[in-house]
């Protein structure tokens, strides 16, 4: 099934990932275990790049968690009856990451980039320590680690998340997309000159009513400022 992604969209999606500066913003090295599954081979290639893969339109994408440009905005004309926000909790916020890769100034031996928000700990989370460990088995450069360890360590306060019920125009937008949610109660009318607040649609859903559940992340451009 794998083989029915888009070649062409892979493509486009990988000069994405690169910027033009001292070095490529993603890079991906590392030795494939043929004994694993396709899947989990290209599961463990995507923690290079954080990226994801979704099945959409009969075929598998590449998504990409970099900056983007919202598309739709949500409001009360769109958004059918109650909506459901909810907080992530200490298993998903992070005020340290630990981030193993595999160093080629020694020998390829497996070293640990770190990435720690220190005023955070003791502002935000009373001086407990929150440390997560993620590894990197297609990443060989240690500023590309530190890069995607501080990545990690944004994202994790980006911990609100959105449930909401809308019409056949939620089929708009994919999974990966940006949107606005102008909504009143929760005060997000008013931000960013009053287009809404920022997610990440993380989910998509087809209701038996024909509506469609949003599931939706909130989202910040710093995460991905190098």
């Amino acid at each position: 099934e794998l083989r029915r992604a888009s070649p062409e969209s892979h493509l486009r999606k990988a000069v994405s990932c690169q910027v033009r500066m001292a070095f490529k913003r993603y890079t991906l090295n590392g030795v494939v275990n043929t004994a694993e599954s396709s899947l989990n081979i290209i599961h463990k290639m995507l923690t290079s790049c954080r990226g994801s893969l979704v099945f959409s339109g009969g075929k598998y994408k590449l998504i990409l968690d970099k900056a983007e440009t919202a598309a739709l905005t949500f409001d009360e004309s769109n958004v059918m009856g109650d909506f459901e926000i909810t907080l992530a909790g200490k298993d998903v916020i992070a005020n340290r990451i630990e981030a193993s890769f595999f160093n080629p100034d020694n020998e390829w031996q497996a070293d640990l980039a770190y990435e720690e928000n220190t005023p955070g700990r003791y502002v935000y989370d009373n001086g407990l320590l929150l440390e997560k460990k993620i590894e990197l088995p297609y990443t060989a450069n240690r500023i590309m680690a530190q890069y995607i360890a501080r990545q990690n360590l944004s994202a994790s306060r980006n911990n609100i998340i959105i449930s909401f019920r809308t019409t056949q125009e939620g089929l708009l937008t994919e999974i990966g997309d940006v949107i606005y949610i102008k909504l009143e109660a929760p005060g997000w009318n008013t931000l960013n000159s009053n287009a809404g607040k920022k997610f990440r649609v993380v989910q998509i859903e087809i209701e038996a009513s024909d509506e469609v559940k949003i599931t939706a992340i909130e989202y910040s451009a710093v995460t991905y400022q190098l």
